[in-house]
């Protein structure tokens, strides 16, 4: 990204929620300046026809960070679009029309454009997963962490063995119970329950 804006072309940032947005625009100013533009559904419609005739009349030089509706704008320099999270749903409107899936429309419109597409995940979607072991995409593995941060402790806990044993307790057992220690600690963790069919996210 950094090359693309050093010559004057733009870069387009797609997150699949506008709660990420904010966070994102700031880290990038820090290293971006005041060329990171932010667009997304909240702004009002005053501020997103600014940010649309801005970028119209650009010349380049711009990262713009936005959801889906993102892909819409006159980048008439786009050399490079990243699409973070590109197995998320939330690429996806269903309604209101025009109905449509951002993340493939990017695919197409950067082929059309001759520029590149960066499709990021840590759960690829399977779409996306077949493309890149047929060798439709490219491939790039992360098999390290970036920076210093570790991965967390993973503690797979067996509920119906507790049930036996009778140290279940509401949705936790002790194994658990004890893991988590005094809430007035501050630390925090995620418990996965398996239920028949799906994973629910709780909070602990």
């Amino acid at each position: 990204a950094a090359e693309v804006l050093a010559r004057g072309g733009q870069v387009l940032l797609l997150v699949p929620e506008i709660a990420l947005t904010a966070q994102l625009v700031d880290r990038l100013r820090q290293v971006f300046g005041e060329r990171v533009i932010a667009y997304h559904s909240k702004l009002t419609d005053r501020k997103r026809t600014e940010l649309y005739l801005r970028l119209r009349d650009s010349a380049g030089g711009e990262l713009v960070i936005g959801a889906r509706s993102a892909i819409f704008l006159p980048l008439r320099r786009l050399e490079l679009v990243v699409v973070d999270e590109e197995h998320d749903p939330s690429y996806k409107q269903t309604d209101p029309a025009p109905r449509y899936q951002a993340r493939d429309c990017t695919v197409l419109m950067t082929r059309l454009l001759g520029c590149r597409t960066l499709l990021g995940s840590a759960t690829p979607s399977l779409e996306s997963y077949l493309n890149a072991a047929t060798g439709k995409y490219g491939s790039v593995v992360l098999a390290e962490r970036y920076g210093p941060s570790r991965m967390p402790q993973i503690l797979v806990s067996d509920t119906i063995r507790a049930v036996k044993r009778g140290e279940r307790h509401a949705h936790f057992n002790k194994l658990l119970l004890d893991r988590m220690g005094d809430p007035r600690r501050r630390r925090s963790g995620d418990a996965f329950p398996e239920p028949a069919g799906f994973r629910t996210l709780c909070r602990v």
